[in-house]
């Protein structure tokens, strides 16, 4: 775990780069075999780095040693999401859910899938439920004033921009979605 930790705050720092941080997780992998959060690390790495396939390598095999991981599931769920596969992203999630319902990367990627998909209630059930409990992130806000403007409730819609750009004036998104309003 000590390993696992100073790989991700090295890359954190700026200490490691992306390739660094990869080579270092592949050579703790086999020193730590049953270790879930080793290949979780890795995949979060390889994800960033734009090497999908490798990550979802990754993700699966820690969840594998650990099958009720929350940040596995809704990592996979991203990944199904980038693919095109809502109904896997959306199953995942809500797998996701079933084990942490206060799981707000879990709450927040299936309020955006359920967004693209159409399902407008859900969306905003979804990333009304992720605002409650992180309300200080300015990406859920953002995220809610789109679902609130897809269901056409322009005055929380706004509400919900302003609340995102209270927390970051210099949010460009929220900016731009206040705008289009």
């Amino acid at each position: 775990e000590l390993r696992v930790n100073a790989i991700t705050l090295g890359l954190e720092l700026g200490r490691l780069s992306p390739q660094e941080a990869i080579a270092a997780y592949e050579r703790l992998a086999p020193l730590a075999p049953r270790n879930a959060s080793v290949p979780y690390s890795l995949g979060q790495v390889l994800l960033q780095a734009g090497r999908r396939d490798e990550a979802q390598t990754a993700f699966v095999r820690s969840l594998e040693l650990a099958p009720a991981s929350v940040p596995a599931m809704t990592a996979l769920a991203v990944i199904a999401s980038q693919r095109g596969d809502a109904a896997t992203s959306v199953r995942l999630c809500r797998q996701a859910l079933a084990i942490n319902e206060r799981s707000t990367p879990a709450l927040q990627q299936l309020g955006v899938v359920l967004l693209r998909t159409g399902d407008i209630p859900g969306a905003v059930a979804a990333l009304e439920r992720a605002v409650e409990l992180d309300p200080a992130d300015k990406e859920n806000w953002s995220r809610l004033g789109v679902a609130y403007a897809r269901a056409r409730r322009i005055d929380d819609a706004r509400r919900a921009f302003e609340r995102a750009l209270a927390i970051d004036p210099n949010f460009a998104g929220a900016r731009q979605n206040l705008e289009r309003l």
